[in-house]
């Protein structure tokens, strides 16, 4: 029973030292959530089969891109602790940045382009593999003449060039937003002045009355030999 309760103390403290890390450190978090939603993709893509029937192929489809989609946004403002009334830069930075993994997932289902391939297909048949163009698959009618299986692939395998470069737009604006948000960022953090601290609002009191006093102004003037009132 001790060792129960010992293992389930560490593991609550590993758990709450990783959700410090992920909260105060958002490239981190963005980092190590970006390798697992790669990670996940690479597994979940072998599993992947198109139905090859309308309209659960765009339905299929349609879940695949977006239900982990949804999950990796809710998961990570869950994890660093989102709330509405928190101060709206920390809102701001936490809401692009779950934001930035959640279009991280749609990107690389874009690039792997079955999915979009198999919402695209308008036709029934069976999910086999493009002849010399693996890993591509495509939906094979039955009793297709070699004309009409050649038209086939090549829609499918265009449905594959569209997906792949709408991956790859998405991919350029994730960079350039990026660029932006660090540049403007680093910008803003040199510009800004630092605010003064406590001590030095002392000081600047303490020395104020004295460099408009009647007092300082004879010493002054009794130094440079003027005469004073």
């Amino acid at each position: 029973m001790a060792e129960q309760d010992m293992a389930t103390a560490a593991k609550n403290v590993w758990t709450s030292k990783l959700k410090s890390v992920f909260k105060e450190s958002h490239v981190v978090s963005d980092m190590f959530f970006g390798f697992i939603i790669f990670c996940l993709e690479k597994f979940i893509e072998k599993e992947f089969t198109c139905p090859c029937k309308v309209p659960w192929n765009c339905l299929l489809a349609t879940a695949y891109f977006f239900s982990p989609a949804v999950a990796v946004f809710l998961l990570l403002m869950k994890i660093k602790d989102f709330q509405v009334n928190m101060d709206s830069k920390e809102r701001y930075k936490i809401l692009l940045s779950s934001f930035f993994l959640a279009i991280l997932w749609i990107l690389i289902v874009f690039w792997d382009g079955r999915s979009f391939a198999c919402a695209r297909t308008s036709w029934s048949g069976s999910y086999v593999e493009i002849d010399k163009a693996a890993p591509q698959k495509w939906c094979k009618p039955a009793n297709l003449t070699p004309s009409q299986e050649s038209d086939y692939i090549n829609k499918t395998q265009h449905f594959f060039s569209l997906s792949q470069g709408i991956g790859m737009g998405l991919f350029i604006v994730l960079i350039l937003g990026s660029v932006v948000y660090f540049f403007s960022h680093d910008v803003k953090g040199k510009g800004e002045a630092p605010e003064p601290t406590i001590k030095q609002d002392m000081e600047l009191v303490d020395i104020l009355p004295q460099v408009a006093s009647p007092e300082r102004v004879k010493k002054e003037c009794a130094k440079k030999g003027r005469a004073t009132i």
